[in-house]
């Protein structure tokens, strides 16, 4: 029983080193770099529909 908690435990924390390294690639700081500015930008369908209210 405990080889199964071990073998657990291993999986995830592959799995969490390899999420972490794959965000921290540079492959994905473009993808990252526009994404966060989407809260930034104005959203004219948003910004019409309130104050059509």
């Amino acid at each position: 029983m405990i080889w199964i908690h071990i073998a657990w435990t291993t999986v995830l924390l592959a799995t969490f080193i390899a999420i972490v390294l794959w965000a921290w690639s540079g492959k994905q700081k473009g993808r990252f770099r526009e994404a966060e500015r989407i809260p930034l930008e104005d959203d004219e369908t948003a910004s019409g529909s309130v104050g059509d209210r």
